[in-house]
C-alpha cells in the first residue's frame, strides 16, 4: 500500500522526461525548416531523435498522479490543487516567454494572443500557442475535466471504470478515423498513457488484480499500434527516418519502469532529498520555458561555439527553471492561495 502521498521515483522520471524533450528540440536536426534548432549535431541528433517520447511519459505520470489527487472525492479540493499547479508557474513562464520573444526574436506576438494564452485555452480559441511546446496543455485539461466530471457526478474509485472505458475506446478508434473533434474531446490518442497512469497507481493503492494488469497490456498494445502511426508521420514531418521498433522499445522501458514504482512500496531515504525534490519541481517551468527562448539563446552563439552553447543554454534553462520555482512562481500562488483560501 502507497505509504506517502509523494512519489520521488516519479521526480526523477519527470526530470528525466523533461531533460529527454529539451536536448530533442535543441540537438535533432528536422529537415522541415519550420522545426528545427539553429544548429546541427549529427551524432546527437541520432541520440535524441526520439527525445519527444518524454511527453508521453508525462501523460503516465499525470494519470498516476490525479488518480492520486483524487482521494476523498473532493471537488473543489481538486480544481484548488491543480488551479494553483499549473496556473501560477504557467503565467510566470508565459510572460518570460512573451517578453523575451518580443525583444529578442523576429516574431511578432500580439498582446492579444499573450493574454489568451494566459487563460491556457488558446488551443480552443484558436488562437496560435507562444510556445509550441503548450500543445500538450489543451490535452491535460482535458483529462482533467474527466477526471471532476466523475468526482462530481460519481465518486473517485470510478476513475478506474473511466481509465478501462477510454482504453476500450480508444482501442476502437483503431479501426476508423474520428472526427477531429471526437478524437480531441475523447483523447483517443492519449488515453491509453493517462488510464495506463491511473491503473498503476490503482494497482499500488489497492493491490494487483487480473483486471488491472491486463488493461494495463491492453493500453500498451493501442500505444504500440499507435506508435507505428507516429513513426511513419514523423518520418514524413521532419524527412527523417522514425524507426518504430525503437519507440516500441522506449514504451515498454517506461511501462517497465511504472511496473517498478507501483510495486515498490518503500521509497528510499536519498530520493526524498531536496536535491530530487527540486528536480521534480523544475520540471514544470523547463518543460514550458526551454522552447522558443533556448532556441533564441542558442542562436546568439556561433557555428564553431555550438557545443559550448549547447551546455550554456541547458544549464541556464535549468536555472531559470529554478528562479521561477523558488522565487518567482511563490510570489504569484501565495497569495492566490490565501484569496482562494477565502472563499473556499
Amino acid at each position: 500500500m502507497l505509504k506517502d502521498s509523494r512519489i520521488y521515483r516519479l521526480d526523477i522520471m519527470r526530470f528525466v522526461a523533461a531533460f529527454y524533450v529539451v536536448l530533442y528540440h535543441y540537438c535533432f536536426s528536422s529537415l522541415n525548416i519550420n522545426d528545427n534548432s539553429p544548429f546541427e549535431y549529427p551524432v546527437l541528433s541520432n541520440l535524441f531523435q526520439y527525445g519527444y517520447f518524454g511527453v508521453d511519459i508525462f501523460f503516465v505520470i499525470s494519470g498516476f498522479v490525479i488518480a492520486a489527487s483524487t482521494k476523498g472525492g473532493d471537488s473543489k479540493r481538486f480544481l484548488k490543487t491543480r488551479f494553483l499547479r499549473l496556473y501560477p508557474a504557467y503565467w510566470v513562464c508565459v510572460t518570460i516567454s512573451f517578453f523575451i520573444i518580443i525583444t529578442f526574436s523576429q516574431s511578432e506576438v500580439s498582446l492579444y494572443r499573450y493574454f489568451i494564452n494566459l487563460t491556457m485555452l488558446q488551443s480552443f480559441a484558436l488562437v496560435p500557442h507562444i510556445d509550441a511546446v503548450y500543445w500538450t496543455l489543451s490535452y491535460e485539461l482535458i483529462f482533467y475535466f474527466w477526471v471532476f466530471i466523475i468526482i462530481v457526478f460519481l465518486r473517485e474509485e470510478a476513475l478506474e471504470y473511466w481509465a478501462y472505458t477510454f482504453i476500450l475506446l480508444a482501442f476502437a478508434c483503431l479501426f476508423f478515423e474520428e472526427h477531429r473533434l471526437f478524437r480531441i474531446f475523447f483523447l483517443t490518442e492519449w488515453s491509453p498513457y493517462f488510464a495506463a497512469g491511473v491503473l498503476f497507481f490503482k494497482v499500488k493503492t489497492k493491490g494487483q488484480s487480473i483486471l488491472r494488469w491486463s488493461f494495463i497490456l491492453f493500453s500498451i498494445f493501442i500505444s504500440i499500434i499507435r506508435s507505428m502511426d507516429v513513426a511513419e508521420s514523423m518520418s514524413t514531418y521532419h524527412g527523417v527516418a522514425f524507426n518504430s521498433s525503437v519507440i516500441i522499445y522506449h514504451l515498454i522501458a517506461v511501462n517497465l519502469y511504472f511496473f517498478y514504482v507501483a510495486r515498490v512500496d518503500q521509497e528510499p531515504s536519498w530520493l526524498s532529498s531536496k536535491l530530487i525534490i527540486m528536480m521534480g519541481l523544475i520540471t514544470y517551468p523547463l518543460y514550458l520555458l526551454h522552447g522558443s527562448i533556448g532556441n533564441i539563446l542558442l542562436g546568439m552563439f556561433k557555428v564553431n561555439d555550438k557545443y559550448v552553447g549547447l551546455a550554456i543554454v541547458v544549464l541556464t534553462m535549468i536555472l531559470l527553471s529554478y528562479i521561477v520555482t523558488a522565487y518567482l512562481e511563490p510570489l504569484v500562488s501565495k497569495p492566490l492561495r490565501r484569496w482562494i483560501g477565502k472563499y473556499t
